[in-house]
């Protein structure tokens, strides 16, 4: 099991590289009735957003201070859900209410792949 660990700490990066293309199907499926944004666009976007969420958790692992308790976790989250609201709204020019509906969305789907993936990885260690 601490193999597994270390494996799944080292790969992350990989995974969330991958998670591009899904986070931009996810932006398509919330935006089907608008015709004039294409794959590529949402791919864009996905990848800026990616970019915003590595560079906080590389701020967050380089803190000198070292404060790893709850409430910076916390914020953390909460900064990043801010930014992808705020980011939304300025690239798809929605309201606050669509912006808010589309992250959470897109936050249960991003969720629910990469759990299915961490189970996957879990059965496949297990079993080999």
């Amino acid at each position: 099991m601490e193999e597994f660990k270390i494996d799944f700490k080292h790969n992350v990066p990989k995974v969330f590289f991958l998670m591009i293309p899904l986070l931009a199907l996810l932006l398509k499926i919330s935006f089907l009735r608008n015709k004039h944004y294409y794959f590529v666009d949402h791919a864009v976007f996905a990848l800026h957003v990616h970019s915003f969420v590595f560079v906080v958790i590389l701020l967050w692992i380089l803190n000198p201070f070292k404060q790893a308790n709850h409430i910076v976790h916390v914020s953390i989250v909460y900064l990043i859900a801010i930014y992808i609201v705020l980011a939304l709204r300025k690239v798809y020019h929605t309201k606050w209410l669509r912006s808010i509906f589309t992250l959470f969305f897109v936050a249960l789907g991003y969720t629910l792949f990469l759990v299915c993936v961490y189970i996957l990885a879990a059965l496949v260690t297990w079993v080999a």
